[in-house]
Protein backbone atom coordinates (compact mmCIF):
# COMPACT_ATOMS: atom_id res chain seq x y z
CA UNK A 1 0.00 0.00 0.00
CA UNK A 2 1.22 3.33 -0.77
CA UNK A 3 2.30 5.67 1.74
CA UNK A 4 -0.44 9.27 2.22
CA UNK A 5 3.18 11.40 0.24
CA UNK A 6 3.29 8.68 -2.69
CA UNK A 7 -0.42 8.56 -2.79
CA UNK A 8 -0.64 12.69 -2.42
CA UNK A 9 1.59 12.80 -5.13
CA UNK A 10 -0.03 10.59 -7.53
CA UNK A 11 -3.56 11.60 -6.94
CA UNK A 12 -2.58 15.70 -7.40
CA UNK A 13 -0.66 14.34 -10.69
CA UNK A 14 -3.04 13.10 -11.96
CA UNK A 15 -5.75 16.14 -11.21
CA UNK A 16 -3.19 18.47 -12.51
CA UNK A 17 -2.56 16.76 -15.74
CA UNK A 18 -6.16 16.91 -16.27
CA UNK A 19 -6.30 20.39 -15.98
CA UNK A 20 -3.90 20.99 -18.90
CA UNK A 21 -5.99 18.80 -20.82
CA UNK A 22 -8.44 21.08 -20.20
CA UNK A 23 -6.64 24.63 -20.94
CA UNK A 24 -5.93 23.41 -24.23
CA UNK A 25 -9.06 25.02 -25.39
CA UNK A 26 -7.83 28.43 -23.79
CA UNK A 27 -9.83 27.77 -20.13
CA UNK A 28 -7.34 29.08 -17.24
CA UNK A 29 -8.08 26.31 -14.76
CA UNK A 30 -5.29 26.40 -11.83
CA UNK A 31 -5.56 23.57 -8.91
CA UNK A 32 -4.04 25.74 -5.83
CA UNK A 33 -2.16 23.38 -2.55
CA UNK A 34 -3.17 24.43 0.79
CA UNK A 35 -3.16 22.97 4.04
CA UNK A 36 -5.88 23.90 6.49
CA UNK A 37 -6.38 23.58 9.82
CA UNK A 38 -10.16 21.93 10.28
CA UNK A 39 -12.40 21.04 12.87
CA UNK A 40 -10.46 19.12 16.01
CA UNK A 41 -7.12 21.07 14.67
CA UNK A 42 -7.17 18.38 11.85
CA UNK A 43 -4.48 18.99 9.34
CA UNK A 44 -5.82 18.96 5.60
CA UNK A 45 -4.54 18.70 2.14
CA UNK A 46 -6.60 20.94 -0.08
CA UNK A 47 -6.62 21.10 -3.60
CA UNK A 48 -9.09 24.01 -4.54
CA UNK A 49 -9.85 24.32 -8.35
CA UNK A 50 -10.15 27.88 -9.26
CA UNK A 51 -10.16 30.13 -12.94
CA UNK A 52 -11.30 33.55 -13.64
CA UNK A 53 -15.26 33.06 -13.98
CA UNK A 54 -15.46 30.56 -11.26
CA UNK A 55 -16.66 32.53 -7.71
CA UNK A 56 -17.03 29.69 -5.45
CA UNK A 57 -13.52 27.76 -5.58
CA UNK A 58 -14.83 24.13 -5.30
CA UNK A 59 -12.28 22.00 -2.63
CA UNK A 60 -11.64 18.33 -2.40
CA UNK A 61 -9.35 17.06 0.30
CA UNK A 62 -6.64 14.39 -0.19
CA UNK A 63 -7.51 12.45 3.15
CA UNK A 64 -10.83 12.16 2.15
CA UNK A 65 -9.79 10.20 -1.02
CA UNK A 66 -6.76 8.21 0.51
CA UNK A 67 -9.14 6.95 3.50
CA UNK A 68 -10.93 5.34 0.18
CA UNK A 69 -7.66 4.19 -0.73
CA UNK A 70 -7.06 1.99 2.12
CA UNK A 71 -10.38 0.73 2.04
CA UNK A 72 -9.37 -0.89 -1.30
CA UNK A 73 -10.82 1.70 -4.27
CA UNK A 74 -8.53 2.09 -7.43
CA UNK A 75 -6.46 5.23 -6.94
CA UNK A 76 -8.01 5.42 -10.97
CA UNK A 77 -11.40 5.40 -10.02
CA UNK A 78 -11.05 8.07 -7.10
CA UNK A 79 -9.00 10.33 -9.64
CA UNK A 80 -12.55 9.88 -11.50
CA UNK A 81 -14.28 10.45 -8.44
CA UNK A 82 -12.49 13.83 -7.83
CA UNK A 83 -12.67 14.97 -11.39
CA UNK A 84 -16.13 14.58 -10.87
CA UNK A 85 -16.05 16.39 -7.74
CA UNK A 86 -14.47 19.45 -9.67
CA UNK A 87 -16.89 19.31 -12.25
CA UNK A 88 -20.05 19.08 -10.17
CA UNK A 89 -18.39 21.94 -8.05
CA UNK A 90 -18.09 24.22 -11.42
CA UNK A 91 -21.78 23.47 -13.08
CA UNK A 92 -23.55 23.78 -8.97
CA UNK A 93 -21.95 27.85 -8.01
CA UNK A 94 -23.73 28.97 -5.41
CA UNK A 95 -26.47 31.29 -5.81
CA UNK A 96 -25.58 33.75 -2.27
CA UNK A 97 -22.06 34.51 -3.65
CA UNK A 98 -23.12 38.51 -3.54
CA UNK A 99 -23.51 38.37 0.18
CA UNK A 100 -20.67 39.94 2.16
CA UNK A 101 -19.69 39.47 5.63
CA UNK A 102 -21.02 42.38 7.26
CA UNK A 103 -22.22 43.34 10.06
CA UNK A 104 -25.81 43.51 9.22
CA UNK A 105 -25.74 39.91 7.34
CA UNK A 106 -23.65 38.21 10.35
CA UNK A 107 -26.15 39.22 12.90
CA UNK A 108 -28.77 38.28 10.72
CA UNK A 109 -27.38 34.63 9.51
CA UNK A 110 -25.29 33.41 12.60
CA UNK A 111 -25.61 30.12 14.59
CA UNK A 112 -23.32 28.35 16.87
CA UNK A 113 -21.54 25.08 16.89
CA UNK A 114 -20.17 23.49 19.78
CA UNK A 115 -16.57 22.08 19.92
CA UNK A 116 -13.94 20.94 22.34
CA UNK A 117 -11.53 23.08 23.23
CA UNK A 118 -8.48 20.99 23.71
CA UNK A 119 -8.97 19.55 20.45
CA UNK A 120 -9.40 22.89 18.72
CA UNK A 121 -6.46 25.16 20.12
CA UNK A 122 -5.38 26.07 17.20
CA UNK A 123 -8.23 26.60 14.84
CA UNK A 124 -9.72 28.54 17.70
CA UNK A 125 -6.60 30.90 17.46
CA UNK A 126 -8.00 32.86 14.39
CA UNK A 127 -11.74 32.58 15.60
CA UNK A 128 -14.53 33.79 17.96
CA UNK A 129 -15.70 31.14 20.79
CA UNK A 130 -17.22 31.39 23.85
CA UNK A 131 -16.41 29.06 26.55
CA UNK A 132 -18.93 27.11 28.27
CA UNK A 133 -17.31 25.29 30.45
CA UNK A 134 -16.13 21.47 31.19
CA UNK A 135 -13.77 22.18 28.36
CA UNK A 136 -16.30 22.83 26.23
CA UNK A 137 -17.13 25.92 23.95
CA UNK A 138 -19.64 27.85 20.94
CA UNK A 139 -18.22 28.86 18.25
CA UNK A 140 -20.29 31.17 15.62
CA UNK A 141 -20.69 30.61 11.97
CA UNK A 142 -22.24 32.48 9.96
CA UNK A 143 -25.00 29.36 7.56
CA UNK A 144 -26.26 30.07 4.56
CA UNK A 145 -28.71 28.06 2.11
CA UNK A 146 -26.41 28.14 -1.14
CA UNK A 147 -29.53 28.06 -3.29
CA UNK A 148 -28.40 24.47 -4.30
CA UNK A 149 -30.42 22.73 -1.73
CA UNK A 150 -27.08 22.81 0.26
CA UNK A 151 -25.43 24.35 3.26
CA UNK A 152 -22.73 27.03 3.55
CA UNK A 153 -20.97 28.00 6.55
CA UNK A 154 -17.90 30.62 7.41
CA UNK A 155 -16.56 30.64 11.35
CA UNK A 156 -16.60 34.80 12.33
CA UNK A 157 -12.60 34.57 12.65
CA UNK A 158 -11.35 37.34 15.26
CA UNK A 159 -10.53 39.84 12.36
CA UNK A 160 -14.51 39.66 10.92
CA UNK A 161 -15.68 40.48 14.18
CA UNK A 162 -13.32 43.33 15.17
CA UNK A 163 -13.33 45.10 11.41
CA UNK A 164 -17.41 45.06 11.84
CA UNK A 165 -16.90 46.35 15.27
CA UNK A 166 -19.35 43.52 16.43
CA UNK A 167 -19.63 42.86 20.38
CA UNK A 168 -18.89 39.68 21.34
CA UNK A 169 -21.59 39.90 24.15
CA UNK A 170 -24.10 40.57 21.76
CA UNK A 171 -23.14 38.13 18.85
CA UNK A 172 -23.42 35.01 21.08
CA UNK A 173 -26.48 36.57 22.15
CA UNK A 174 -27.84 36.77 18.51
CA UNK A 175 -26.26 33.72 17.61
CA UNK A 176 -28.27 31.76 20.31
CA UNK A 177 -31.53 32.77 19.32
CA UNK A 178 -30.58 32.21 15.48
CA UNK A 179 -29.80 28.48 16.24
CA UNK A 180 -33.31 27.90 18.39
CA UNK A 181 -34.99 29.39 15.74
CA UNK A 182 -33.30 28.29 12.73
CA UNK A 183 -32.17 24.58 14.14
CA UNK A 184 -35.02 23.45 16.59
CA UNK A 185 -34.18 20.47 18.97
CA UNK A 186 -35.47 17.55 18.84
CA UNK A 187 -35.39 14.55 21.32
CA UNK A 188 -36.56 11.15 20.52
CA UNK A 189 -35.65 7.83 22.56
CA UNK A 190 -32.36 6.68 20.52
CA UNK A 191 -33.98 3.50 18.64
CA UNK A 192 -33.74 3.58 14.58
CA UNK A 193 -37.53 3.25 13.98
CA UNK A 194 -38.11 5.98 16.05
CA UNK A 195 -35.77 8.43 14.45
CA UNK A 196 -36.61 7.64 10.83
CA UNK A 197 -40.36 9.13 11.83
CA UNK A 198 -38.77 12.16 13.95
CA UNK A 199 -37.29 14.76 11.15
CA UNK A 200 -39.31 18.15 11.38
CA UNK A 201 -41.72 16.74 13.58
CA UNK A 202 -43.00 19.42 16.40
CA UNK A 203 -44.30 16.79 18.66
CA UNK A 204 -40.77 16.01 19.12
CA UNK A 205 -39.39 19.27 20.11
CA UNK A 206 -39.03 20.10 24.08
CA UNK A 207 -40.17 23.45 23.46
CA UNK A 208 -43.01 23.18 21.43
CA UNK A 209 -46.38 22.69 23.71
CA UNK A 210 -47.24 19.87 21.76
CA UNK A 211 -44.32 17.59 22.65
CA UNK A 212 -44.81 14.14 23.54
CA UNK A 213 -42.41 12.25 25.65
CA UNK A 214 -41.21 8.79 25.44
CA UNK A 215 -41.03 8.03 29.30
CA UNK A 216 -39.26 5.10 30.03
CA UNK A 217 -36.64 4.88 27.70
CA UNK A 218 -32.35 3.83 28.24
CA UNK A 219 -31.31 6.36 26.39
CA UNK A 220 -32.47 9.30 23.95
CA UNK A 221 -30.56 11.31 21.22
CA UNK A 222 -30.73 15.50 21.32
CA UNK A 223 -29.98 16.98 18.01
CA UNK A 224 -31.10 19.53 15.95
CA UNK A 225 -34.53 19.01 13.06
CA UNK A 226 -31.96 18.98 10.70
CA UNK A 227 -29.71 17.09 11.92
CA UNK A 228 -26.99 19.47 11.70
CA UNK A 229 -24.77 20.77 14.24
CA UNK A 230 -27.10 19.31 16.86
CA UNK A 231 -24.79 19.14 19.43
CA UNK A 232 -24.91 22.43 20.43
CA UNK A 233 -29.11 22.17 21.60
CA UNK A 234 -27.53 20.75 24.84
CA UNK A 235 -26.71 24.71 25.43
CA UNK A 236 -30.43 25.86 24.11
CA UNK A 237 -31.87 27.84 27.14
CA UNK A 238 -33.17 25.85 29.74
CA UNK A 239 -32.63 22.66 27.80
CA UNK A 240 -30.87 20.92 30.62
CA UNK A 241 -33.64 21.66 32.86
CA UNK A 242 -36.01 20.69 30.59
CA UNK A 243 -34.58 16.76 29.93
CA UNK A 244 -33.73 16.52 33.77
CA UNK A 245 -37.77 17.67 34.71
CA UNK A 246 -38.75 14.64 31.71
CA UNK A 247 -36.61 12.36 33.43
CA UNK A 248 -36.65 13.32 37.28
CA UNK A 249 -33.16 12.28 37.97
CA UNK A 250 -29.74 13.03 36.50
CA UNK A 251 -28.67 11.73 33.64
CA UNK A 252 -25.20 11.57 31.55
CA UNK A 253 -24.80 13.45 28.01
CA UNK A 254 -22.74 11.55 25.61
CA UNK A 255 -20.42 13.07 22.96
CA UNK A 256 -21.81 11.42 20.30
CA UNK A 257 -20.39 14.04 17.50
CA UNK A 258 -20.82 17.76 17.08
CA UNK A 259 -24.18 16.88 15.34
CA UNK A 260 -25.83 14.98 18.02
CA UNK A 261 -26.00 13.83 21.98
CA UNK A 262 -27.18 10.90 23.65
CA UNK A 263 -29.01 11.22 26.70
CA UNK A 264 -28.61 8.40 29.48
CA UNK A 265 -30.76 8.47 32.85
CA UNK A 266 -28.04 7.59 35.61
CA UNK A 267 -30.61 4.83 37.24
CA UNK A 268 -31.19 3.45 34.06
CA UNK A 269 -27.82 3.57 32.34
CA UNK A 270 -24.13 1.50 32.42
CA UNK A 271 -21.88 2.51 35.12
CA UNK A 272 -19.64 5.71 33.97
CA UNK A 273 -16.36 3.36 32.52
CA UNK A 274 -18.53 1.35 30.47
CA UNK A 275 -20.13 4.45 28.71
CA UNK A 276 -16.54 6.18 28.26
CA UNK A 277 -15.03 3.21 27.27
CA UNK A 278 -18.09 2.79 24.74
CA UNK A 279 -17.53 6.32 23.76
CA UNK A 280 -13.59 6.33 23.05
CA UNK A 281 -14.26 3.43 20.95
CA UNK A 282 -17.22 4.69 19.08
CA UNK A 283 -14.88 7.98 17.99
CA UNK A 284 -12.08 6.29 17.54
CA UNK A 285 -13.93 3.65 14.86
CA UNK A 286 -16.86 5.35 13.49
CA UNK A 287 -17.12 9.30 13.98
CA UNK A 288 -15.29 11.11 11.35
CA UNK A 289 -12.08 12.89 12.80
CA UNK A 290 -13.64 16.67 12.08
CA UNK A 291 -16.84 15.38 13.58
CA UNK A 292 -15.69 14.07 17.25
CA UNK A 293 -16.97 16.27 19.83
CA UNK A 294 -15.30 14.70 23.10
CA UNK A 295 -14.29 11.79 24.73
CA UNK A 296 -15.40 12.77 27.87
CA UNK A 297 -18.88 12.04 29.46
CA UNK A 298 -20.47 14.63 30.93
CA UNK A 299 -23.36 14.72 34.22
CA UNK A 300 -26.01 17.25 34.59
CA UNK A 301 -26.60 17.34 38.48
CA UNK A 302 -30.25 18.15 39.00
CA UNK A 303 -29.63 19.55 42.67
CA UNK A 304 -27.10 21.69 41.66
CA UNK A 305 -28.68 22.61 38.33
CA UNK A 306 -25.23 22.11 36.19
CA UNK A 307 -23.67 20.30 34.17
CA UNK A 308 -20.59 18.95 35.68
CA UNK A 309 -17.61 16.54 34.06
CA UNK A 310 -16.66 13.68 36.26
CA UNK A 311 -13.13 13.22 36.96
CA UNK A 312 -11.54 10.87 33.78
CA UNK A 313 -10.99 7.23 33.89
CA UNK A 314 -7.53 5.91 34.69
CA UNK A 315 -7.46 3.02 31.94
CA UNK A 316 -5.44 1.70 28.80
Amino acid sequence: MKSFNTFNNEFTGCLEGWIREMNRDGSTLKIEKREVTKNNDQLMHALILTAEDIIAAPTIYVEDFYMKYQNGERIKDLEREAIMAFAYGVMNQPKFMDFDMDSRNIRDYVILKVLEIDRNKKWLEDNMYKDMGNGLCTVPYVMMEDGNNGVYGHPVTKDIAQSEGIDEDELFELAMENTVRRLPPLLVEACEPALNESKYNKTLNPYNEEFEFQAGGDMYLLTSQSGFSGAVAIFYPGMMEIIATLLEQDYYVIPSSVNEVLIVPVKRGPDLEQIERMTRQINAECVDTKEILSDRIFRFDRKRGELVCPPRMSYS
